[in-house]
């Protein structure tokens, strides 16, 4: 057993969602995948935000086979902006 308020810390690491790290840049960002190759987490633009936080180092944490996966699935989008806008 042992007191936490006696551990040293020597860095302090705080998770944040993808869309709440948007704009902000850190010194080092961890990417977790799911497990799952075809979740909705695992998306390129998703993988692209958590990588691109990083300024000197990046470290992902999840197989390559679904890293691979994810970076060819884009998110659909849905928005009919496009077709809304050719209605002008």
């Amino acid at each position: 057993m042992f007191l936490v308020h006696k551990l040293k810390l020597q860095n302090l690491v705080m998770p944040l969602p993808y869309i709440k790290s948007q704009g902000s840049e850190y010194k080092h960002a961890l990417v977790m995948l799911t497990n799952e190759a075809d979740s909705p987490l695992n998306l390129r633009e998703l993988i692209y935000t958590g990588v691109s936080r990083a300024k000197q180092k990046v470290t992902v944490i999840g197989s390559e086979e679904v890293l691979g996966q994810g970076l060819t699935r884009q998110v659909e989008r849905a928005s009919r902006l496009d077709e809304l806008l050719g209605q002008q």
